[in-house]
Order: structure tokens, then C-alpha cells, then sequence
């Protein structure tokens, strides 16, 4: 299914990845009496967007960085009621960074480890240093204040200006205050599902294991950036997130969906294996100084690839008027097939879908309207459906096969 306008170049740009995992524990001040306090796995607040380490990335402590180091930090109504807590490890080097709430007791709200974490903290503590205020929006959004300006900070270091402050407003500071219980409501609750993979969650949708250290990161799919390891230069990997994109569709339907295995014939799930795979299918679908520019396009590689594994793959095409109702029902029954659904735009009102392919594991609506959650840059990033698919785009399409 796709909606057309007129043809222009599609570039896809590169946007660096965040690993999310929780540490054992962290010693933390508590802000008023000044003592030191320790941060039990318990006290952490689970929320979807806040993963939690299994047993073996539990092993591995950090310790946070000297307190003139962490950053205080405000809520969109000028509050304080939290730190930016950097983690270092046994040596002194940053792995990565905690939210700390100080508001009704010392919680942890947010934890990120890894290698991209710790880049993204540095960018963090950067932006403060030029910034009037910082303010932290649960669960993940951190946002620069200049003056009257204000800017959310983006994971690849750029600065997307904010002009409407009110969508990040929220309650956390008065729930903090008021409550001693150790989870925070989800902002919006799902009121339905129309469409979702089995497992569409973080650690089953194309869970790629890296070892970093005695702990395993995880990834939500692949990365089209990795593609440079395999000897794919940074200009051709930037090109590469249709590949990517397919990639992650591949390897969950060789896995899920009857007769599809070999589609992915490797035993096991690391970085290093899905990028060899990624590779293969690289080469097959061979994308264009412009990526892979439209959904026909895709459908060859796809179907070019799954042959040569000696697979029947075939797209399911619609000729459906493009409405919002149609192209989510589209999605939903993809997706309730065990087939992830590949999505295409080349401009849109979203800055993370601009000449950008994502794989779709879940459609939904819940009190603020109708979401999707993607694998994008290897994170899961959900999106405002109505936002995309109403768009002023010249060209969008999802496709979604069998």
C-alpha cells in the first residue's frame, strides 16, 4: 500500500544507538541530608521504556561519578526533582548514566549502560553546559532550556526545537510527592490493540546480543550503521535502512511463521551474526545512491533475496484508497500474521521517519490516539500514527509479505 506524489532522492540518515540495561545497584546521595544511598533493584521503577537486565547483566555494579558531575534537573514546569546521575565503572570511566528522583524518596527512574550510553551522556552534560535549565520529561525525553527556546536533545547529538512545550507537561513530580509505591502509571493506558507481532516487546522482536564486558547488551533489530564493520563504507551504510529494515523482518519471520527458516539459517542471534546476515542481504537488494526509494523497489530485493534462500516470499498488495482507517487495518493484519510490516517516507511531520524505512511490530490506540512501535536505529521508538500517516508526505508506503 503506498501514496505517491512525485519522485525525489531518499538519503537515510544515520542516528547513533542507545542500549538500554539496568546495573545491580548505585551508591547515591540523597540531596538534602547529604548521605550516601544505596539504590536496590526493587526501588526501580519499571515502566516499558525502562528495560530490565536479565541475571547475567547483573554481575557487573557501577558507581556513580563524583556529585559536581551530576546535573539538576527540572520538570516543563520549572520544578526541580531529579539528577543526571553519570556511571562509572570499577576504572573511572563512563558507561552510561541514571535518573534519579529525589521527590518522595530516592528512585531510579532511568537507567542507560553501554557504549552509546555513555556517548549520549557526554552530549548531555555538553548541552547543560550552555543551557539555562535542563528538563527531563519522563520517561525518556531530556530537553534544553535557552531562554524563552527549548530544545529536545536528540540520541545523535542534534537539537530538535520544541514549540509546544505543554505536550511534555506532566504529573511526575505531584505522583513522586504523594505516593510511596515503587512503579509510575504509564501516562496513557492501551485501550486496543488492532495489530501486534507475538513478540513485539524488547528481548523477543530481533533480540541482537552484544557482550560488553561480563553482561550481554540487547537490541531491538539491527542497525544499518554496523553495516560499516563488514566493510561497507559510512556513505553506502547510510543508504542502507531499507536493508536494515528488511533484515529485521527476515530474520522474525524465519523464526515465527512456518516454512520461513531459511530465510535466517544462522544458529544464534549476535551483533556479529545478524550483521554478516545483514550484509548478504545488502548485496542482494543493492540500495541506490538514493536507498531503496519506493515499495516496488523493496518488493524485488525481498523476493530476489528469499529465493536465493530458497523461499516463497511474496508481498500482499492493497489498492485500497490511502485513509487512515485503511492503511491501519493494512498494518494491523500484516502484523497479526507474524509478518513485520516495512514502512517507507520520504518527508513527513516526524522527524525520525524523514528518507527513513522502519520495521513495524505493533499497532495501537491508546487515550492520546493511534501508535505504532517500531525497531528504528536498533532502538524501539513508537510513533504518533495519525501524525504519519495524514502527513503532507510525496511519498509513503508499507508493505508487509507472506
Amino acid at each position: 500500500m503506498k501514496k505517491t506524489k512525485k519522485f525525489v532522492s531518499l538519503l537515510c540518515a544515520m542516528v547513533m544507538v542507545l542500549v538500554w540495561a539496568a546495573p545491580a545497584g548505585a551508591a547515591v546521595m540523597d540531596p538534602i541530608s547529604g548521605e550516601y544511598l544505596h539504590i536496590a533493584k526493587e526501588l526501580r521503577l519499571s515502566v516499558e521504556s525502562v528495560i530490565e537486565s536479565d541475571s547475567s547483566a547483573l554481575s557487573e555494579l557501577s558507581y556513580t561519578a563524583p556529585t559536581d558531575q551530576w546535573v539538576l534537573l527540572k520538570d516543563a514546569e520549572g520544578t526541580d526533582y531529579a539528577y543526571l546521575v553519570p556511571l562509572d565503572d570499577a576504572t573511572g570511566k563512563v558507561i552510561g548514566y541514571s535518573v534519579v528522583s529525589f521527590v518522595g524518596g530516592i528512585r531510579t527512574l532511568t537507567t542507560a549502560i553501554g557504549n552509546t550510553a555513555a556517548t549520549y551522556i557526554s552530549v548531555l552534560l555538553e548541552e547543560n553546559n550552555t543551557s539555562e535549565s535542563m528538563i527531563y520529561s519522563f520517561p525518556d525525553v531530556f530537553i534544553k532550556k535557552e531562554g524563552e527556546n527549548y530544545y529536545k536533545i536528540c540520541l545523535n547529538g542534534t537539537l530538535e526545537e520544541i514549540t509546544d512545550i505543554s505536550k511534555y507537561m506532566n504529573t511526575t513530580v505531584s505522583f513522586l510527592s504523594g505516593n510511596e509505591v515503587c512503579s509510575i502509571a504509564p501516562q496513557s493506558d492501551v485501550n486496543e490493540v488492532y495489530g501486534s507481532l507475538d513478540d513485539w516487546d524488547f528481548k523477543k522482536f530481533v533480540p541482537i546480543s552484544e557482550r560488553v564486558s561480563s553482561s550481554n547488551n540487547y537490541y531491538y533489530g539491527g542497525y544499518q550503521g554496523w553495516l560499516v564493520d563488514e566493510g561497507i563504507s559510512e556513505f553506502w551504510a547510510n543508504r542502507s535502512c531499507g536493508v536494515t529494515a528488511a533484515a529485521n523482518m527476515m530474520q522474525y519471520m524465519a523464526t515465527h511463521v512456518s516454512g520461513k527458516s531459511l530465510l535466517y539459517p544462522i544458529r544464534g542471534l549476535t551483533k556479529d551474526q545478524f550483521n554478516g546476515y545483514q550484509k548478504g542481504v545488502y548485496n542482494c537488494l543493492s540500495p541506490a545512491i538514493y536507498g531503496i526509494p519506493t515499495i516496488n523497489v523493496m518488493i524485488d530485493g525481498v523476493k530476489e533475496f528469499a529465493l536465493g534462500q530458497h523461499v516463497s516470499l511474496n508481498p500482499v498488495l492493497r489498492t485500497d484508497s490511502w485513509t487512515e482507517a485503511n492503511v491501519r487495518d493494512y498494518i494491523a493484519e500484516g502484523l497479526n500474521q507474524e509478518s513485520p510490516v516495512l514502512l517507507l517516507t520520504w518527508n513527513s511531520p516526524i522527524p525520525d521517519l524523514n528518507a527513513h524505512w522502519v520495521t513495524v511490530t505493533r499497532i495501537y490506540r491508546d487515550n492520546s490516539g493511534t501508535k505504532i512501535v517500531t525497531s528504528n536505529w536498533a532502538e524501539k521508538q513508537t510513533y504518533d500514527f495519525s501524525t504519519w500517516v495524514n502527513g503532507n508526505s510525496i511519498y509513503q508506503g508499507v508493505i508487509y509479505f507472506e
